[in-house]
């Protein structure tokens, strides 16, 4: 009798939401979704949920069966619901582009066992805290672009060794730690473009396999030559333009690049505006200033550089 009178509390209880069915369990709030289904060129599954609750942070995918990619249509304003690869353990691909999202919780990722490719631009974050996707080490493509960042802390990406590809551009990043990069030791592409950081040199020493480093529409003055030649050995392309580069550093950094086969988007130094302001002095890192003192006027230093550094 007790069994027959709880199933009839739960009949009532149940509410209809945008064709969802939300049901009171006395706990939590859960809605119910069903997987709507297409195959992709490659093969893989892709599930379309449908009008995804703004609220709902606990919820049942009625048959999630093989999915390896989900998309929201309808939704808006939504959270990384904590229960999304617990429901759906195979989803490789999430995309949350422009979904108006200001934080990311660390439970989010909790059983993201299979995630490769996460897209959160175009949002509202406005910072990446420490050990973030520590539960997404999975990760291969995080695409932070695009959003209000001005916090990246110390750790912000660490676990995440596989790695390849890390959009920041387009944010409003003033300072990164020389521990913000720490674990990336796979990245390949990593694109800085226009912020507002002025000191680069020292968070880039983890990226040994970093091949394309965008850098244009930012506050720098100064790469260091060294930290390039030693740790950046795979570098191929960077851009420069629209910064305020100190002057006396400006032909040590295109001659190297030049000499190691570095693309720019700038032929030679003539062609980037620099200044050499004792403003500009004031606001550079000491050891950029160092280094730039010290190649400028030893007697190896020559328009080809060919790594033989001290």
């Amino acid at each position: 009798m007790d069994n027959y009178i709880k199933i009839i509390f739960f009949a009532i209880s149940a509410v209809i939401v945008n064709g969802i069915v939300m049901q009171d369990d006395n706990i939590f709030a859960r809605a119910q979704y069903s997987c709507e289904y297409s195959i992709k060129d490659d093969g893989s599954t892709i599930c379309t949920l449908t009008n995804f609750h703004p609220g709902t942070s606990l919820f049942y995918v009625l048959n999630p069966e093989n999915a390896t990619e989900v998309q929201f249509t309808n939704s808006s304003h939504i959270r990384i619901p904590s229960t999304l690869f617990t429901e759906i353990p195979g989803l490789q691909n999430l995309n949350l582009s422009d979904f108006h999202i200001r934080r990311i919780q660390k439970s989010s990722f909790t059983n993201a066992v299979a995630l490769k490719t996460l897209d959160l631009s175009y949002n509202l974050l406005q910072e990446v805290l420490k050990s973030t996707f520590k539960r997404a080490s999975t990760l291969q493509e995080l695409f932070l672009h695009n959003n209000n960042i001005e916090v990246v802390e110390y750790n912000a990406f660490k676990y995440l060794r596989n790695l390849t590809t890390l959009t920041l551009n387009n944010n409003h990043i003033k300072h990164l730690s020389k521990n913000a990069f720490e674990d990336l030791s796979n990245l390949r592409t990593l694109l800085l473009n226009d912020n507002r950081i002025s000191v680069v040199s020292s968070a880039l020493k983890p990226l040994r396999a970093l091949e394309m480093l965008t850098l244009h529409n930012n506050l720098m003055h100064y790469v260091r030559v060294k930290v390039m030649n030693k740790y950046l050995r795979n570098l191929t392309n960077v851009t420069l333009q629209n910064n305020e580069w100190f002057c006396p550093g400006v032909k040590l950094m295109t001659d190297y690049m030049a000499a190691n086969a570095v693309d720019t988007d700038v032929v030679n130094a003539t062609e980037l505006e620099c200044q050499d302001s004792e403003n500009v002095v004031l606001m550079m890192d000491e050891k950029d200033l160092a280094e730039i003192q010290e190649l400028s006027t030893s007697t190896f230093i020559n328009p080809v550089f060919n790594h033989h550094f001290h």
